[in-house]
């Protein structure tokens, strides 16, 4: 089937064209509104008389005719037309008429007012003032509405499905003004009618209210949202601009982020090329081909959540999301030409299925700020040393140029932090409050909450770019004075496990009932029956514990993973070792003293930026529990052959598996599995291939970078799943570490890992709770072996293998 679509409400065409496109038609082109009647006619010329044309019919009732004129004249089968109800319009009764006349079979589909996150209209503009206007001769008039994602998979379903006739499209049943107003946090205001009429014209006009018995009936179709839940998603819109009367004021006070549904542009740059790299048998389907002249990559700090091999689907949303953050990053500072593209399209890329940062396009964003250069660059991300006298050097006059430029377009990311981080916050708490039952979900129901956590999760991680930059910014200034590798932040959120085993362990330390019940019931699978029995204290710590972060756990990024909620062992076990354990890590709550303003200013970054991590991370606990929920039913309809399949699918296949689902998803296990006995570079010049190694002597010394100051002598544990397990004063060394890893560290006397620097979450971690750690140790897990006595300085940044 081949469809044409048309009209002029971009975003709403965009999006049905795409749904279409999920499920398996061909879009064969798109225009307007019909106003090129040439190009009309050549885009029906494609169509066939088999095929279909969907029209978005706005205002323009000559570019109605056009298009019903075109449809007659090339034999179109089937048309789909909506438009815009309005309530007692000629307008409409015209239009009715004319389709009647057209000829082919017609669905005439009335629109009421749309809704939803990203939706910008003369209806959101009635939303987007300080206050809500009404006239007091009508006081609580009611308002009815329809989703976008409600319009869009109606309108694809009449693509595909030939019910014709006429019928409204809208969610059941109408709204009071107040109770929208209140949905919205705004008051409502009511005026005699010639104030409204001035303030407020569009007021005035008349509502359509419609009868949705026939779109249930006859069509079988039931919204998804709700006329509450639509305006609820539609604050996302309103965070963005403020309506005043005739305008329009984009709000100051968030940060730019991309419309729901953005993708990035992967095109390379006018008059380069693209390249695929490393080993054609270890490339993965979804890799990506770079730009040689931009071709430094490093895992650091994306590793220690994303090291890889991730399933398709936690692949393209983390790319997806961590690309959007970077679109907006650019845009505050001001980015254009080639670095502006290459940041919104490679700013991240896949290799070996594991995700690594474009170190040459932040060497680029680092020319750009005043007193930042591409060493710091390396030096943060690469762990390369800054050159001597580097961390001293002054503003220069041209930086101190550039700081207006900077300010103009990026310094107020700060500021837009705020209210950003407060929705975001927000958001995280609402979508993840126990009401919501994911089984009782209707599918479509399931699939639009599926859309909007993707979208959420894009968004927030946009607001955690801001919070990058601002770290960045202060971290690379901290480092110029000397004191950036020392930085800690007191009471992250990404430290709560590691804090909460601790308060936990002391329990256990002192309370010999907890001690019991701990010992007896950690690895049960039901232990917590066993805690309420006895130890009643234990239960309530225990219960808490998993209520602050068991939305988190190892490789928290990967949506096949299971976290602390799903395995509490992994937690109980951390406590019973730190309960055994001789050194007691308590976190430091407090910052020194003798902080400087600007490391104080580091630090409260810091933990603005684990605070906006944490709650992306909320969100997407609730994406993988919605996206299990959708593969318990795919797997029951004979579409998939179990539940986690559906995370081999990729972002635009889950909604709608194609016909060989099976074979691609045991076609992408295989991958998978073949890309799991390799290990991916810390670092990327050009091209890539596995890493090699070889075990390391007794006296033989490895290097890294220090990150948390100390030295602790320990029997080496070498981990590859924190499930495995800590002995009580061992010396932790994995690959890389995220929140799952460090309920470990309570027990562990030194941490190592393979990949990290000054900002990574090891550093962070340990420097927080007074841990020796070296980071950046390369094949540190395949050169030591467990049970070699060594010694980690995490002032030299070494490694000392010792003999026993």
């Amino acid at each position: 089937m081949r469809v044409l679509v048309t009209g002029v409400d971009r975003r709403l065409g965009l999006a049905v064209s795409r749904e279409l496109a999920m499920r398996g038609v061909e879009v064969v082109a798109s225009a307007d509104d019909g106003a090129d009647r040439a190009a009309l006619d050549a885009a029906m010329a494609g169509v066939g008389s088999d095929g279909v044309v969907l029209h978005l019919a706005g205002s323009n009732a000559a570019g109605h005719d056009d298009v019903l004129t075109a449809v007659r004249a090339h034999d179109v089968e089937r048309l789909v037309l909506a438009a815009p109800a309005r309530a007692g319009s000629a307008q409409n009764e015209l239009l009715e008429r004319r389709v009647r006349d057209s000829g082919p079979a017609t669905t005439l589909v009335w629109l009421a007012p749309l809704l939803g996150r990203g939706v910008r209209s003369a209806v959101t503009d009635q939303l987007a003032g300080p206050v809500i206007i009404c006239c007091s001769d009508q006081p609580n008039p009611l308002r009815q509405f329809v989703h976008h994602d409600d319009a869009t998979r109606f309108l694809a379903d009449r693509v595909m499905e030939p019910i014709t006739g006429v019928v409204n499209l809208a969610a059941d049943g109408a709204l009071p003004l107040d109770r929208v107003a209140e949905l919205l946090g705004k008051g409502l205001v009511r005026l005699p009618r010639a104030a409204a009429a001035r303030l407020a014209p569009e007021c005035l006009a008349p509502w359509p209210i419609a009868d949705t018995t026939r779109l249930r009936e006859d069509f079988g179709f039931h919204c998804a949202w709700t006329n509450e839940d639509a305006v609820v998603d539609t604050r996302r819109s309103l965070l963005t601009y403020i309506h005043l009367g005739p305008v329009n004021l984009a709000r100051r006070s968030v940060l730019p982020l991309t419309e729901p549904g953005w993708r990035p542009d992967l095109s390379p740059w006018p008059g380069h090329e693209l390249r695929a790299i490393g080993p054609a048998e270890f490339r993965g389907e979804f890799d990506d081909a770079i730009d040689p002249q931009m071709g430094t990559f490093t895992a650091t700090n994306v590793g220690e959540a994303m090291g890889g091999p991730m399933t398709p689907l936690s692949l393209q949303i983390a790319l997806l999301s961590l690309r959007a953050g970077s679109e907006v990053a650019g845009r505050l500072v001001g980015l254009d030409g080639l670095l502006a593209h290459e940041t919104q399209a490679r700013s991240m890329c896949s290799f070996g299925h594991g995700v690594f940062i474009n170190v040459s396009i932040i060497r680029g964003v680092y020319e750009r700020m005043p007193g930042s250069t591409p060493e710091q660059a390396d030096a943060q991300y690469l762990g390369v040393p800054l050159p001597e006298g580097a961390d001293q050097s002054a503003l220069s006059l041209a930086d101190a140029k550039a700081v207006g430029t900077i300010a103009r377009k990026g310094a107020l990311a700060l500021a837009r932090l705020g209210l950003s981080e407060k929705w975001l916050l927000g958001e995280a708490e609402r979508l993840g409050r126990p009401a919501v039952d994911i089984a009782a979900l209707t599918d479509p129901e399931l699939d639009a909450r599926i859309w909007l956590l993707i979208d959420t999760f894009v968004d927030s991680q946009e607001i955690n770019a801001g919070a990058q930059m601002v770290g960045a910014a202060t971290l690379s200034a901290a480092e110029r004075r000397g004191t950036g590798g020392e930085l800690t932040a007191g009471s992250l959120a990404s430290g709560r496990a590691l804090e909460g085993v601790q308060q936990v362990a002391a329990l256990v330390r002192t309370n010999p009932a907890a001690r019991a019940a701990l010992e007896k019931y950690r690895r049960d699978p039901d232990p917590m029956r066993g805690f309420a029995q006895d130890s009643p204290e234990l239960h309530a710590a225990v219960s808490k514990l998993m209520a602050d972060v068991g939305h988190r756990g190892p490789g928290e990024y990967e949506l096949a993973n299971e976290m602390f909620a799903d395995r509490p062992g992994l937690l109980l076990e951390s406590i019973y070792q730190a309960a055994n354990a001789q050194r007691s890590a308590e976190p430091g709550a407090a910052a020194p003293a003798q902080r400087g303003l600007l490391e104080r200013a580091a630090g409260s970054a810091l933990q603005r930026r684990e605070r906006i991590r944490d709650a992306s991370i909320r969100i997407y606990h609730q994406l993988r529990l919605a996206l299990r929920e959708k593969g318990e039913r795919l797997m029951a309809a004979g579409i998939l052959p179990d539940r986690d399949a559906v995370f081999y699918l990729g972002l635009d296949e889950w909604a709608h598996p194609p016909a060989d689902a099976t074979e691609r998803v045991g076609r992408r296990r295989a991958e998978r599995e073949k890309l799991e006995g390799i290990e991916l570079p810390a670092m990327v010049e050009g091209d890539w291939t596995p890493v090699s190694f070889s075990a390391v002597a007794e006296s033989t010394q490895l290097t890294g970078a220090g990150v948390s100051r100390g030295v602790a002598r320990g029997r080496v544990r070498v981990l590859t799943d924190p499930e495995d397990g800590l002995e009580p004063d061992e010396i932790l060394v994995c690959r890389v570490t995220d929140v799952g890893w460090t309920p470990l560290f309570a027990a562990a006397a030194g941490v190592v890992s393979e990949i990290g620097g000054a900002m990574s979450h090891t550093a962070i971690v340990a420097r927080e709770f007074e841990i020796p750690a070296v980071v950046g140790v390369e094949t540190a897990t395949r050169r030591l072996q467990t049970g070699q006595l060594v010694e980690v300085d995490g002032i030299a940044g070494t490694v000392t293998v010792l003999p026993d």
